[in-house]
């Protein structure tokens, strides 16, 4: 309960109790004088009919003491009169029966008035010839009382409605800081610190505020500064100190990362550049003006190889490397051209010759450098200078079996069909080794009994843009399967591709399939690779809030490698990440590489983002990945994937 709600009761509860006061008093002190009033008023009848009833007493005339009475009884509000004689008997009587005149019966219950009879005597001279009592009826006592308890009531209750709606406006007016201090509260636990520029006018409030303010720029400050010192320490692991490029090792563990990856690779290109005279024109002109060359050419290919689906890097001395994704053969020569006529060296007597290789799943690091080698070797046969050499030697390994549209076909049946094989892999805490969560892998199954990976068929998922329909499928049977175990407590992580939520139909098709299964989504993990994510627009990222908000966990895999991963941490903030097992590897071979590592873990764990290891193969990479602060594990060393029976049904 918010504390307004609190207060607003609180002044609830005090006028009620003010009421139930203020109602108690005014009830007795009008049943006081509506006592006096009865009294007095029978009273007065009581001495005006001992005047007229002498004769009738005189005479014993007992039909004109009647007579007598009934004129004053029927002009008055009375219960009873009585005219006794001298010996005390009734010589005449007149009743009236109680009545309720517009009083709810209670009223009576709750409080009753004394009716005390009023006497006065008959007498002639010295000789007393009986009595008259007389008795005022309470039937319109009663109602006054209970019209004055109304018209309090109603007061007070127009009084209260007023007090209300001026007490909700001022403490809307003075709780706008707790307000806005529990928005700032939500932020820092969200890492969006913020500050309060209006300071509230209560001393105690605007202290308050200044220490929120003060920690939050705290906090800020020393999540920018470990930040900013992972950057630099990965710029000193990953990076070339002249040129601003990546190094050699980030080069290859870069595309390892693209070879090793689930999703595999449809069309990709390899390319090597050499240069030479370099010594030469060291040793004539001096170390500056080479160096100036070798960041002319680093900025060339940066400028003409495109940032997300591209990589430049500068392997050592006078040779250059980039990679580049999702590129066809006509795209991969002009961008060849693009870079030949770039590429120009004037008076400085230097020749350079390049070559770009194609290649796609499945392949591996070793088979295609050494091809390139191969290749720029060739070409400096050839005298092949000023001009790159493309080589379309792509091949498709296990899809050649099957063409494009056969391709197609197969993989939009298996989502209406549901023919996917599942699999899950837990991760595992290692401090006590219980279960992080599970990540789900599918295998297709194809008509004719074959069942393939996932590295097998994902490549022609991405080139034929199916990327959608297979995240339906997936994510489809890991609702199925949370839903088959409500009693479990564990969470199921499904990869997902980025560009699935650029799609407005999915995107609301998994918001829908989430609304009002509060226990389903709690239990759902969307896995990301960190290179998706950095390609990702705002669309997709926008949609990230939406699904944690609705209970989704969000993690990115393979992470770390990027230039911009520190940064993707800072903004996103993801409920877990997946250090990228190339990093681990390397990390264990080279202390630059380690350090790297360690601040990136360093700045997680001050973000409080668990931080896991994948592809744990041996003991030692799991006491290696414990020694660097990672908190869980995954890996073939823990835990292998547990195949999952189900039956072939569409879930949605």
């Amino acid at each position: 309960m918010t504390l307004k709600k609190q207060l607003l009761l609180a002044m609830s509860g005090l006028f009620l109790l003010v009421f139930i006061v203020v109602q108690t008093l005014t009830v007795l002190s009008t049943r006081d004088y509506l006592q006096q009033q009865l009294a007095s008023h029978a009273q007065d009848a009581a001495t005006t009919l001992s005047k007229t009833l002498q004769t009738a007493l005189q005479q014993h005339d007992a039909t004109l003491a009647a007579t007598e009475i009934a004129s004053v009884f029927d002009r008055g509000y009375y219960r009873q009169m009585l005219v006794l004689d001298a010996d005390g008997k009734v010589l005449a009587k007149r009743e009236l029966a109680d009545q309720t005149v517009a009083e709810p019966g209670w009223v009576t219950q709750l409080v009753r008035l004394e009716l005390q009879p009023a006497e006065a005597f008959v007498s002639a001279g010295w000789r007393q010839l009986g009595k008259v009592v007389v008795v005022s009826h309470p039937a319109y006592a009663y109602q006054y009382l209970w019209q004055s308890m109304l018209n309090l009531a109603t007061w007070m209750l127009a009084l209260f409605v007023l007090v209300m709606l001026a007490g909700l406006l001022i403490l809307r007016w003075l709780l706008r800081p707790l307000e806005a201090m529990e928005s700032m509260a939500t932020g820092i636990r969200q890492h969006r610190f913020t500050t309060i520029e209006r300071l509230p006018y209560a001393r105690e409030l605007r202290q308050l505020v200044r220490a929120m303010n003060q920690m939050s720029q705290h906090i800020d400050q020393e999540l920018s500064r470990a930040a900013q010192q992972a950057d630099t320490l990965r710029q000193q692991a990953m990076q070339d100190a002249l040129t601003g490029l990546e190094n050699r090792e980030s080069f290859r563990l870069r595309l390892n990362q693209l070879l090793q990856r689930d999703e595999g690779i449809s069309q990709a290109w390899l390319g090597l550049l050499e240069l030479e005279g370099l010594h030469e024109l060291n040793q004539q002109h001096g170390f500056a003006q080479g160096d100036a060359v070798l960041r002319q050419i680093a900025q060339c290919l940066q400028q003409q190889i495109p940032a997300h689906n591209g990589l430049v890097a500068r392997l050592g001395g006078s040779t250059f490397a980039w990679l580049i994704q999702d590129q066809t053969a006509a795209q991969a020569q002009a961008l060849a051209q693009t870079i030949s006529t770039g590429l120009s060296l004037p008076d400085t007597g230097l020749r350079w010759l390049a070559v770009l290789s194609g290649f796609s799943s499945p392949a591996e690091q070793g088979v295609l450098l050494a091809r390139a080698d191969f290749l720029l070797a060739q070409a400096r046969q050839q005298q092949a200078w000023q001009q790159i050499q493309v080589h379309d030697e792509a091949s498709s390994g296990q899809l050649s079996g099957m063409g494009s549209q056969a391709w197609r076909t197969t993989l939009t049946e298996a989502q209406t069909q549901n023919r996917w094989l599942l699999s899950v892999q837990p991760v595992l805490r290692f401090a006590d080794e219980h279960e992080l969560h599970q990540e789900l892998l599918l295998r297709l199954a194809l008509p004719s009994g074959d069942i393939l990976p996932a590295a097998a068929f994902l490549p022609m998922v991405k080139r034929h843009q199916l990327s959608a329909i297979m995240d339906k499928a997936a994510l489809s049977l890991a609702l199925e399967l949370i839903s088959r175990h409500e009693g479990a407590t564990g969470r199921i992580a499904v990869n997902i591709a980025a560009a699935s939520l650029q799609d407005t139909e999915w995107r609301l098709w998994l918001l829908d399939g989430c609304a009002g299964r509060w226990p389903v989504r709690q239990r759902l993990a969307l896995e990301f690779t960190e290179a998706e994510l950095q390609d990702a627009g705002d669309t997709a990222l926008g949609s990230l809030p939406l699904l944690r908000e609705n209970g989704v966990q969000i993690g990115i895999d393979q992470f770390g490698l990027h230039p911009s991963a520190v940064r993707m941490l800072r903004q996103l903030t993801p409920d877990y990440v997946k250090m990228d097992p190339q990093l681990l590897q390397q990390a264990m071979l080279d202390s630059n590489w380690r350090t790297h590592l360690q601040a990136i873990v360093q700045l997680a764990t001050a973000m409080d983002i668990p931080v896991i290891a994948q592809k744990l193969e041996n003991e030692a990479m799991l006491q290696f990945a414990r020694e660097c602060g990672l908190v869980a594990g995954q890996g073939f060393y823990l835990a292998e994937p547990v195949s999952v029976q189900r039956a072939f049904r569409p879930y949605l």
